[in-house]
């Protein structure tokens, strides 16, 4: 294994630091946690993204100017 070191300021060190599961999770656990949620967080998004377009395009969508109205915008 490979270390390296990685300089960070104050505030993205305690922004990590308030991210841990527990007191002695190590910010190496704490990013690739991160990292494993971004990749879910993009394959889930453009699955949604995919879905909303077939459904477009087979008109089961609601104009934004029916949106605006039930809003009361």
């Amino acid at each position: 294994m490979t270390v390296t070191t990685v300089q960070l300021t104050a505030g993205v060190r305690d922004k990590l630091a308030s991210m841990r599961l527990h007191p002695r999770e190590s910010y190496n656990d704490v990013m690739l946690r991160i990292l494993e949620d971004l990749a879910d967080l993009d394959d889930r998004t453009l699955k949604e993204i995919q879905r909303a377009r077939v459904d477009i395009r087979a008109g089961r969508g609601i104009p934004h100017a029916e949106v605006a109205r039930r809003l009361g915008v």
